[in-house]
């Protein structure tokens, strides 16, 4: 991940902080662009955590993300889990709980 692509993030995540402020658990980045092993296609993989998830917030999420895409030329892969289903991911250490713990990046 470059200095350019970490402060969209950082933007990302302020972005969501200003709309969820109660409701925001955690924001990872994880995939091809963390580990290094990306290419000229790869999007960036992002883990967002949110307390109640509904149909509303998520469509919120998304539209936050496209915006900053538009802005900036990046491509996100959001993945939007509810707070309550990433406790059952960690419980039962699913691989994709593995995965984020193991090379995902809190933001």
């Amino acid at each position: 991940m470059n200095k350019y692509e970490e402060k969209i993030l950082k933007q990302i995540v302020q972005a969501l902080r200003l709309n969820f402020a109660n409701k925001l658990i955690a924001v990872y980045a994880f995939g091809s662009k963390i580990r290094g092993d990306f290419d000229e296609w790869s999007d960036f993989d992002v883990l967002i955590i949110i307390k109640g998830k509904t149909p509303a917030i998520e469509k919120k999420i998304i539209s936050i993300i496209v915006d900053e895409e538009y802005r900036n030329g990046l491509s996100f892969a959001p993945i939007i889990k509810d707070e309550k289903a990433f406790e059952m991911e960690k419980l039962f250490h699913t691989p994709f709980y593995e995965n984020i713990m193991r090379e995902g990046i809190a933001l």
